[in-house]
């Protein structure tokens, strides 16, 4: 029986698979379920919050603006029944005396006040005046004050008004919206400020000049809203709301009337996204000029702090302030802005702003992630409201139900855990009892491999029985004679390639005159290819120069290169005798190479070093290549005769050239212009013509180097097919 058909019924009879197939796939059901629920609560939970957000800024808004026309309503009343007391025909005007005395004042322009407006106005407006100190202040409900205005009148005079008639009109209004007003403010043109009711911080008179605007920039007859800004008496974050009135005999501006309310009455705290998060950030913001800014024009502080420099006035020093025991608008004394911690998002934002629109985006706040929620609740001045509320805080809920769905899949994994440990156990068990009766063969096959790898070729598996190791066993009995043969070829083989490499020469000989480098690359691990440098007695100033390629490659090239290269040598005694030492040489090959067919090609050169004589043989050999950089031409040095080991009767007649001082000689194998690209495509010799032309006046080892450079980046990832040899002779007598 085959080891697939035990191992099958055995881990059928455990039921291991299907045991945990099952636990696998009940668990990725459970997972992916578990993180869908989640997913979908957390999706349903943060769509809900962000579209709440989206209502409850909108509604914000909604309730700001009529609110707000409340207020222009009132403000237009009171104008009109300024001028209207202004035009009665029996007015009384009295001149504004700042600062105007209390003792002795008129009874005409004073009343008494109800009790329960002076309580209420009393803890409302002035029991929370500063952030951190409560003012001690005595508010007189009972008339106006007169106060620094602007400007006065030329020559001393001053203002009139008919204060006989006004405090009825302010009484009126504090009783019927107590809490909502701050200050009732009257100012007539290049006159002191009327306000109700009259207060003052100890030492000093409270400025209202410098928050209201002039006549004329209020006579459009809208209502012009101020920027929050600290109230000068109380520090609170106030607006100012001014309207011109006319005098009715001219018709001109006479002066502005003004309403005085403090910001978090307009913009009461939302209990409703109080209930999203306790984290969340109220603002009145406003774009500025820069797109990646956004102008706080004032926040909402619901927390006991120290707001250094918030509402601060010049004179208000410590024990004027209490801690805040509500929340409270403040704004900073130096310019607030908002800057984009996501980039994109907050220009979008940004933008949206400056087009007066109502959005809620999801971008990071102080490191956190947010919604921001705004709509527009001033489009004159281009003032939103803005609302941030920390993502985390509305995801809560989809967390805790995440935590409790991945707290259920864990205990259902450890239990399904502990049954598969069991059902493993068993496993471990039977396959320990059942492996001694199937694997014993394969501990034999592992025990030979490691005897074969130390290098004992005479160890056997012997292997009985039908089985895939069984013949897997008889394989590696009938591979292993086979494999000591291929390792005994293989040392044999290094053993001739380090003999090959030793024969080549090593550094080139240095002569006067003369720069000689070579090299020989093969494509196997031994070559057909070499070239030599032959040394004559000393006393003789001539160098020979031999370039041989034997047809075919590996082993049986290499002992024919090694045989002729050493013929030559021996019959190289002298120069000048190069014909007949090639002649010699080759009548040798040719009895050697009969019956094989091989035959070697040579070019062989000697030069004298002194006159620049040269003299050679080309025994089948492609011609030497002759470059003068003087003049930038090539010329080949050609020459008859066969190549070696063909002809034993072969005769070789030697050329003769002089060498010019610069000329650079290249003799190479056929390996280097045959040389194929990944094109297919040859390198030919007009690529290496066109090396020598850039190499013309370089060394001959750098002539070499860049021969091979070029040509391996033709080839390319392409093998060398064939043995590349070179040599290189540049004539340097008298070059610079």
């Amino acid at each position: 029986m085959r080891i697939k058909t035990k191992l099958f019924i055995v881990l059928l009879g455990v039921t291991l698979v299907p045991m945990a197939a099952m636990r696998y796939t009940g668990q990725e059901a459970m997972t992916e379920l578990g993180h869908d629920l989640s997913r979908t609560i957390s999706l349903t939970l943060l769509d809900n919050a962000e579209n709440e957000l989206r209502r409850l800024v909108e509604d914000h808004a909604r309730v700001l603006k009529r609110e707000r026309q409340l207020v222009e309503t009132i403000l237009r009343v009171r104008v009109a029944e300024i001028e209207e007391l202004l035009g009665s025909p029996d007015k009384v005007l009295t001149p504004l005396i700042c600062p105007l005395p209390r003792e002795g004042a008129p009874d005409a322009w004073s009343m008494a006040p109800p009790d329960s407006l002076q309580a209420a106005q009393a803890e409302e407006l002035f029991c929370e005046a500063w952030p951190d100190e409560c003012a001690e202040l005595t508010p007189d409900f009972s008339a106006p004050g007169v106060f620094p205005g602007r400007s006065v009148l030329p020559g001393g005079e001053s203002a009139s008004l008919p204060l006989n008639r006004l405090p009825p009109l302010f009484t009126s209004l504090a009783a019927a919206y107590p809490g909502l007003f701050l200050w009732q403010l009257i100012t007539p043109v290049d006159g002191p400020t009327l306000a109700y009711p009259f207060a003052t911080l100890p030492g000093e008179q409270p400025r209202f000049g410098p928050f209201i605007l002039s006549a004329e920039a209020c006579a459009q007859g809208v209502p012009v809203w101020s920027l929050p800004a600290p109230d000068p008496v109380t520090g609170r974050l106030v607006f100012f709301v001014s309207l011109a009135y006319r005098d009715p005999t001219t018709g001109k501006p006479a002066g502005v009337a003004s309403l005085v309310l403090p910001v978090h009455a307009v913009l009461h705290e939302n209990q409703h996204v109080r209930s999203l998060s306790d984290d969340v950030v109220s603002m009145l913001v406003q774009p500025d000029d820069d797109p990646f800014s956004v102008r706080v024009v004032a926040r909402e502080r619901t927390n006991q702090q120290e707001v250094a420099g918030v509402g601060e006035q010049p004179g208000h020093g410590p024990g004027m302030r209490m801690g805040m025991r509500r929340p409270q608008w403040t704004t900073a004394a130096a310019p607030e802005r908002l800057r984009p911690e996501d980039s994109d998002e907050f220009l979008y934002f940004s933008r949206a702003l400056a087009s007066g629109s109502s959005s809620v985006l999801t971008m990071r706040h102080e490191g956190r992630e947010s919604f921001w929620a705004f709509s527009p609740i001033n489009r004159e001045r281009n003032i939103s409201l803005l609302l941030i509320v920390p993502k985390t805080d509305l995801t809560r809920q989809a967390d805790t139900a995440r935590d409790d769905v991945e707290r259920r899949i864990e205990r259902q994994v450890r239990l399904t855990g502990i049954g598969l440990t069991v059902l493993f156990a068993l496993v471990v068990l039977t396959s320990y009892v059942l492996s001694r009766s199937f694997t014993r063969n394969i501990a034999i096959l592992s025990m030979a491999a490691r005897r074969l790898a130390a290098g004992d070729f005479s160890v056997r598996a012997a292997i009985r029985g039908r089985d895939e190791i069984a013949e897997l066993g008889r394989t590696i009995d009938q591979t292993i004679p086979a494999l000591e043969e291929r390792l005994k070829l293989k040392k044999a083989v290094d053993l001739a390639q380090e003999i090959q490499h030793n024969l080549l020469p090593g550094a080139p000989p240095k002569l006067p005159g003369l720069d000689l480098a070579g090299t020989a690359i093969y494509c196997d691990e031994t070559g057909g290819d070499f070239y030599d440098f032959v040394r004559f007695p000393e006393a003789l100033p001539v160098i020979g120069v031999a370039v041989g390629d034997v047809s075919g490659h590996g082993v049986p090239a290499a002992l024919l290169m090694a045989s002729a290269r050493a013929a030559l040598r021996a019959h190289l005694t002298y120069p000048g005798k190069a014909g007949e030492a090639v002649s010699a040489v080759n009548r040798l090959v040719a009895r050697d190479t009969a019956a094989t067919g091989h035959f070697l090609t040579l070019f062989y050169l000697e030069l004298d070093t002194e006159s620049g004589v040269a003299t050679w043989i080309r025994a089948g050999h492609d011609p030497a290549l002759l470059y003068d950089p003087a003049n930038g031409r090539f010329e080949e040095l050609n020459g008859g005769g066969p190549a070696i080991g063909l002809d034993a009767e072969a005769s070789y007649t030697p050329g003769t050239r002089r060498l010019e001082s610069g000329q650079v000689l290249c003799i190479g194998t056929d390996g280097i212009w045959e040389t194929r690209g990944p094109g297919g495509e040859m390198y030919g010799k007009e690529r290496l013509r066109a090396v020598l032309a850039r190499n013309g006046h370089a060394s001959a080892e750098e002539v070499v180097a860049a021969v091979l450079d070029d040509l391996a980046a033709f080839r390319g990832d392409q093998p060398q097919e064939d043995d590349v040899t070179l040599a290189v002779l540049v004539r340097t007598a008298g070059r610079s």
